[in-house]
């Protein structure tokens, strides 16, 4: 029972810092008056982007958008039965036909991804896509 209490505890602690990720995205758009950045690809929006999504990295651009609303970038708990993690930001990104800027996390199983979409389920974890616009 101490091990369900630890998951939920980590998938609690995921949720909040995407929350506080879309609301710093939020706070900055209406801050600047304008849209949120575009990117090429995945862009890693959290302290540290480990394991298999170490290949995604920090954009410049995207921290100074991000600055006057987050002063610090969320920490992923690196526990639990996930091959990579962090926090990705896409835009624009397309899923299940709704298009717009997105904030990318894992929850470990059998948690929920809330009021993100829920792109894919193994026996591990669930990808999430948090819309932020």
């Amino acid at each position: 029972s101490l091990n369900s209490a630890l998951l939920k505890a980590r998938n609690a602690a995921r949720l909040a810092a995407a929350n506080t990720l879309r609301n710093a995205f939020n706070l900055s758009v209406d801050n600047t008056k304008g849209v949120f950045p575009t990117t090429s690809g995945y862009v890693c929006v959290s302290a540290t982007c480990y394991q298999g999504w170490s290949v995604y990295v920090a954009n410049p651009t995207i921290d100074a958008f991000l600055a006057p609303s987050l002063p610090s970038k969320p920490s992923d708990p690196t526990r639990g039965s996930r091959d990579h993690g962090g926090f990705l930001y896409i835009n624009p990104y397309t899923i299940f036909g709704v298009s717009g800027a997105y904030i990318d996390y894992l929850i470990e199983a059998p948690g929920s991804c809330g009021a993100a979409f829920t792109a894919s389920t193994n026996a591990n974890f669930s990808e999430c896509y948090l819309k932020i616009d």
